[in-house]
């Protein structure tokens, strides 16, 4: 699917837009990757751990721990004082 300028007539060739590149079998995600059906939980909590550790808050990372690790509350509460 390519999104077609409304100049067609002015001799420019069609304009293509970022969503226009993705469309295909995965258009319906707006072009983000779709997990293989092999994926386990696991996997897809090791992805999230990852992205929490690289990207999160520090009190987002204690939160991720507290809740998906098993690690103790009071991390989380020293973080959230600082708000």
């Amino acid at each position: 699917m390519v999104a077609v300028d409304a100049r067609q007539g002015s001799g420019r060739p069609p304009r293509t837009t970022v969503f226009s590149k993705t469309a295909g079998p995965v258009a319906d995600d707006h072009g983000r990757d779709r997990r293989a059906e092999e994926d386990t939980v696991t996997d897809v909590l090791d992805a999230a751990a990852d992205f929490v550790w690289r990207t999160g808050r520090l009190i987002d990372r204690h939160r991720f721990a507290h809740q998906f690790l098993g690690g103790d509350r009071a991390p989380v509460l020293a973080a959230l004082a600082a708000y």
